[in-house]
């Protein structure tokens, strides 16, 4: 009789260790796929909260160390560099200045106004003395009626008998030559006009009447 052992189920002992390699055998290549998955969900994840920072960030702000957003080109902001090249400033060049030689303009000449003559300081009205020179009665008393009309005051009158006189005559006293040539102007303009004689008034004028 060999020693054949049929081919059955194992004891139980056997059968529970070989189930647990066959689960082990069915088990052992799902343990890579637990490893990548969880890794490339942490990994889009990550990518997920990057876009997601990046996008509420400033996309322009790119000097204080903020990440551009994928996709938005980087703005370049270049500031106008001043040209070194100074273009030169047209030089006006002077037109050539006509010299006019203009002639001293006449001075106009001062039209002379006639300034009005001051009229002289008229002499004083002295009081007068009227004196008949002839033998006619009555003469020095019209004579004198004459020299009050023009505005003259009559002093006395009287006659006259101790030098001949030829005509009709205006005597005055010391410094009252201004005022016989006055009485004599007011008068006819026929008298003359000469320093008082002896015997004749020193304060007033003195007329000699001749006819």
């Amino acid at each position: 009789m060999s020693d054949f052992t049929p081919a059955g189920p194992p004891p139980d002992g056997d059968l529970s260790a070989e189930g647990a390699r066959r689960r082990a055998a069915h088990r052992a290549p799902a343990k890579p796929k637990r490893i990548i998955v969880p890794a490339v969900i942490a990994l889009a994840a990550v990518v997920a909260l990057l876009v997601a920072f990046n996008s509420c960030s400033d996309p322009y702000d790119q000097g204080n160390g903020l990440v551009t957003p994928v996709g938005v080109p980087t703005p370049t902001t270049t500031s106008p560099s001043p040209s070194a090249t100074t273009t030169p400033s047209r030089t006006a060049t002077p037109s050539p200045t006509t010299t006019k030689t203009t002639s001293p303009s006449p001075i106009p000449s001062k039209t002379a106004t006639a300034s009005p003559t001051p009229s002289p300081t008229l002499a004083p009205k002295v009081p007068v003395v009227v004196l008949n020179g002839t033998t006619t009665a009555g003469l020095a008393a019209a004579y004198a009626v004459q020299v009050r009309r023009a505005g003259w005051t009559v002093a006395s009158t009287g006659n006259w008998r101790r030098t001949s006189v030829s005509t009709t005559t205006v005597f005055y006293p010391a410094g009252k030559d201004a005022s016989a040539r006055r009485l004599a102007d007011n008068l006819s303009g026929s008298q003359i006009v000469r320093p008082a004689l002896t015997g004749m008034s020193t304060s007033n004028l003195t007329v000699v009447v001749k006819r």
